[in-house]
Parts: structure tokens; sequence; C-alpha cells
């Protein structure tokens, strides 16, 4: 057996989970250099378990009785550790898992984009914590091709323009190959100057402006068009005398490899980039390989990237692979949902009714599918997230209902479970998302930032919300404290209208106090507030404002009156809510809603009033 074939085979035996006849952890993998906290899984082997049990070093550090079996580790200091689980049955028999070597790095991510400590979110370079915010970009396009061309502050005043709107991520391909002279190379390993040129200015003008960019280094759509004259072409002195030897070459994965060396030679340690997206939809079916194939170039391609970036700078960026499949299963949903070298799971919602929209109630139940399938075939609570979408087959002609379409596309998105906006690819005339699609993602970074990314870590709850009105899209996520839900008329069936005396209800929230914003969905201006308690039944019911078309709920823990610091309430939160009211000192956004008692969305003296009132109620 050559080597190129061991290896391949070795890291696919890495990159899918195995059905085992006893338990193993197949989160870590043996040899893995993990960051702090890490994600650790277990393969249960098909066998039914009622805990498992977490340890480091024969130190148990965690448990839990949740299925799938999987938690976050926490550790002390660098260096060498041993992982392994003890599952235990419902009769109290246990078995253990196997150990797994790891080696530990707390900055494995240095200050390059990462997943958040305990949540679903992602941590940015400026130290901010939330969700990918983002659309996908060329630097081909209007906006990018200002640099391409020369231009590089009329490049700066459209990332800067991104900015305002709350865009974090842009997704690019390292080379946009839909003509020759756009290449990266031409032939294989002589590089074009003006797209070395691009991303050498490009990732400082990210870095600036707090822009992160998704890079995938190949762009498969135009290869397969224009393959005829691509330089990975035989005919054209490349290595692959057809399609499928993209995938099998020895010399094309030669020649793969020497373009990553030289990617992350050049701008391996910038934290503008997001993460490597180490191939665009590798299950497209243009290559002609098969399944197996294709997961066998993943897993030697994933181990080559992050191998040598941690060769080369000490660290490493995230790393994902997209699918063209928006429900993928078997070989490539192992590989993209899966895969213990991936941090984050992403792939391409091209369903029916979102590449070709009729109205917008379908797409967006299209998201809403897509998005409860990845999350529930996820084993170790990986971020999800589209990143490429749109009316592939039937381009909108209107620029309004192309705007509703996406805002409803990029709500059901965020609602359902997903990191973020989901992504469009824009398929408009100029070719970039409309300043309409901008104000959507405008209002959900607004309401995004109700929410403590650093800890939600939200599963679908569409079928814990009900409403006591008909004829309503009810999409929502959560964890045990935090929520959000998206509630749409269903234009289907009728005409829009004002909607009044509406309220929903969300089941099994755990007991306690919550702070209730209901937002609109298109400027994320807050319509209204609540402080609801919610009893030992779990039920948690707001009267929502009238609006028309769709309302956006955000639901988070409060503490009322628990300002100061300290875990008790006295004078002295009487006295910060007093300061805070006064303008002396700014609040932090959990102050700021355990100190707004009267649940009006302001903190002021009325505030301090109704504490004061409680406390000596109390005395």
């Amino acid at each position: 057996m050559n080597r190129l074939l061991f290896a391949a085979l070795l890291g696919l035996a890495l990159a899918v989970p195995s059905r085992a006849a006893s338990p193993s952890l197949w989160e870590p993998f043996d040899g893995q250099v993990v960051g702090v906290p890490f994600t650790a899984a277990v393969d249960t082997g098909g066998d039914a378990y009622a805990r498992a049990d977490f340890y480091v070093d024969g130190v148990k550090v965690a448990e839990t009785s949740a299925t799938p079996f999987y938690t976050r580790l926490r550790v002390e200091g660098d260096g060498p550790r041993v992982v392994h689980a003890i599952l235990t049955r419902s009769d109290g028999s246990t078995l253990s898992t196997p150990p797994v070597n790891v080696t530990v790095q707390h900055d494995l991510f240095a200050n390059y984009p990462r997943v958040s400590d305990d949540g679903s979110g992602f941590v940015f370079p400026d130290g901010s914590v939330t969700v990918a915010v983002g659309q996908n970009d060329s630097y081909t396009w209007t906006g990018m091709n200002n640099l391409y061309n020369g231009n590089a502050s009329g490049t700066e005043s459209y990332v800067k323009n991104l900015r305002l709107y709350g865009v974090n991520v842009t997704r690019m391909m390292l080379e946009y190959a839909q003509n020759q002279s756009q290449l990266l190379e031409n032939p294989i390993g002589t590089y074009n100057q003006k797209v070395i040129d691009f991303w050498d200015k490009f990732l400082p003008i990210a870095e600036r402006n707090g822009l992160t960019v998704l890079i995938t280094p190949w762009d498969t759509f135009w290869m397969d068009a224009n393959w005829a004259t691509n330089p990975y072409n035989a005919a054209n002195g490349g290595p692959c005398a057809t399609k499928r030897e993209f995938i099998t070459s020895r010399a094309a994965r030669a020649a793969q490899k020497a373009r990553i060396k030289m990617m992350i030679d050049r701008w391996g340690n910038s934290p503008a980039v997001f993460a490597w997206d180490i191939l665009n939809e590798f299950d497209i079916k243009w290559t002609g390989a098969t399944t197996t194939e294709r997961a066998a170039w993943v897993a030697d391609m994933a181990a080559y990237i992050q191998d040598y970036e941690m060769e080369k700078w000490g660290h490493r960026h995230m790393t994902t692979l997209s699918s063209v499949n928006a429900v993928p299963s078997g070989t490539i949903g192992n590989t993209i949902y899966r895969n213990p070298r991936f941090d984050f799971a992403n792939n391409h919602h091209y369903l029916s009714h979102i590449n070709n929209p009729q109205n917008w109630i379908d797409p967006a139940l299209d998201v809403n599918y897509a998005v409860r399938y990845s999350l529930n075939y996820i084993r170790d609570g990986r971020p999800y997230m589209d990143t490429e979408s749109g009316p592939i087959e039937v381009r909108p002609t209107s620029g309004d209902w192309d705007d509703r379409y996406f805002h409803y596309m990029m709500w059901a998105h965020f609602a359902s479970g997903g990191a973020g906006t989901g992504m469009r690819w824009p398929y408009r005339n100029p070719h970039i998302v409309s300043d309409g699609m901008h104000r959507s993602q405008r209002a959900l970074t607004i309401a995004a930032a109700d929410f403590d990314w650093s800890t939600f870590r939200q599963q679908n709850i569409d079928g814990r919300i009900t409403m006591n009105q008909a004829d309503f899209i009810r999409m929502g996520c959560a964890d045990e404290g935090q929520a959000v839900l998206w509630l749409a008329q269903d234009l289907r069936k009728g005409d829009v209208r004002s909607v009044n005396d509406a309220t929903v209800t969300v089941s099994g929230m755990a007991p306690g106090t919550y702070y209730v914003r209901a937002r609109s969905p298109y400027r994320g201006t807050v319509m209204k507030t609540a402080a609801v308690t919610v009893d030992a039944d779990g039920r948690l019911t707001m009267e929502l404002p009238t609006f028309q078309y769709d309302i956006v709920v955000t639901i988070v823990p409060m503490s009322p009156g628990n300002v100061a610091p300290g875990d008790g309430v006295g004078m002295e939160d009487v006295a910060a809510i007093l300061r805070i009211a006064g303008g002396l000192e700014p609040a932090a956004p959990g102050q700021a809603i355990n100190a707004d008692l009267v649940a009006d969305g302001r903190v002021t003296i009325e505030d301090a009033v109704a504490l004061a009132r409680r406390l000596a109620a109390e005395d």
C-alpha cells in the first residue's frame, strides 16, 4: 500500500466516527492538539447509557446525562494529557472508553477567531463574542474590485460600510476562477501577482476595520464550468487527466498542498482570517470521485492545513468544509457534521423553494428544515451555519421583493438555531448584497447583542412555541436560560394585517425571572419589554405589541435589582441604579436588565424607587 493511500485511509478513519462495539471517544482523536476548553464526545457504539463521566489524567472533570454525550473540558497548564470517559448504564454497571492522548495548548487560536468557550457563537479578534453576520463576496465584484483594480481607498470605504451594518464575516474564494485573468495560478505553481497583491493589501484593511474572511482556496463551480482551460487540466499542463483526479491524483495533491503552504506562509498569521473552508462544495458531482475518495481527500488536506499552520506559526485558525447538499447524510454527512478536525459545520442551502422562490414563507421553511436537520446531526455542540444560498434558478426582478425574501431566510436561519445570518450568494445586478438586506443584517446584529454568546448553546424549540392566533410561522431556539423566537404571518394564507392582542408562550423554560424584549426584525428596535416570572410549569407567556409581517422576541435571565457587585440585593443596588440613571456610570448589559425593574426598556429613578420600596416591604 503506497504512503498516500495509507495516509488517506488513516485520515478517513479519524474523520468519521465508527459504530464501535464498545464505546470510545471520537473527539478528541489520539494525538490532537487542543485548546482550552476542548470538546470531548463519546461514540456509544449504539448501546444505551445513563451518564458519562469525563476524566483528564485520571481526574474526573465533567459529567453529563444528556445525550449525545459530549462536554467541553477545562484543564490547567499546557502539555500532554490523557482523556477518557466512563459510561454508566441504568443498572449501575460501567464501561470505560480507551484512553486518548492529546496535547493541550491554551493559546491554540492566539487572537484569531474561535468558537466561544461554552456556547455556539464566536470570539472575534477584538474580544467581542457574537454570531457570524455575513455574506459572500469576491475580489472581482463591486466594492472589492476597487482594490483589485488599484483603488485601495474604495475597498476600504466598502468594508467600513459593511461594518456599519454589523457584517463581521465575508466568505471569499482565494481564487475566483470565472476567467483566466482572475486565476491565482496559471500554470500551476506560477502565481498571479495581481491576485497576490489583492490579498496582501485586503487582509490588513479587514484587520483594521474588524472584518474577518472565511477563505476557501478553490472555486470549484468555475473550475467545472471552465475545465477546458483550467490549469489543473492535463491538457493545459496540469496534473489531472480527468476532473476526478483533482481528488485522487498524487501529483494534484502535491500541487494543492503547495498552494495551501503558500497561503499559510503569506497570510496564515492574520487575525482577519475567520477560518479556512478547505474546499467549496466538496461533494459536488463534477469531479466524479466517490464519497469515500472525497472524504479521504478531506481528511488528508484538513490534517495538512492544521499541522502546517501549527508548524509555521505555533497557532492555527478554525477549519471547516462546505457541502452543496443542505441535508447531507452517510459519509458526506459524517464528514461535514462530525469530523473532529472541524471547529464548526456549514453547508449550502440550495433547496427547491430557495432556488426558485415564489413567496417568502416557503424559502424560510426550507431554511428552518435544513438548520433543524443539521443541528440534529451534529453530536458535539459545534456551531452550524449556511454559508451560501440564494435564488440560483430565478433571480427576483424586484429589489424590495428580494430584500424581504432575504429577510425571511435570514431570520429563519438565526431563530432556528443557526450561528448567525447565513450567507447570501448575491445573484443580483450589481452582484452584491443590497442596502435593504444590510438593514436586516443590522437588525439581527442588534438583537443578537441581547444574548451571552459565551454560554448560549442553542437548540431548536419550534415545537415548544404556541400562540393565541392562527396562521403564524413559529420558529425559535433556546438553551436552559436564553431563547430567541421569530414569529411571522403565514402570508400564503392571507394578506398582511396589523396583528393585535397576540400572545406567545414558550414551554420548557427553567423556573426564574426573565427579561423579555419584543423587537422589530427590520430595525432591531425594542417594541416592548417585560419581566416575566416562570414557575415550575416552565411556561413563559408574553403579550406582544401590535405588529405587521413578523416580530422577534428575545428572552434572557434576569435577577431583578442585583446591580452592584455581589449576590445579594440591598440599598447598594439602589445607589447603583441611581448612578446609572443619572449618567454617572455606564451600565453593562446584565446590569441594565437587572436595573430595569419597571421593565420599560430604560434605567430611571423610577427603578431605584421600585427597588427601595421592595426592600422596605421585605423588611
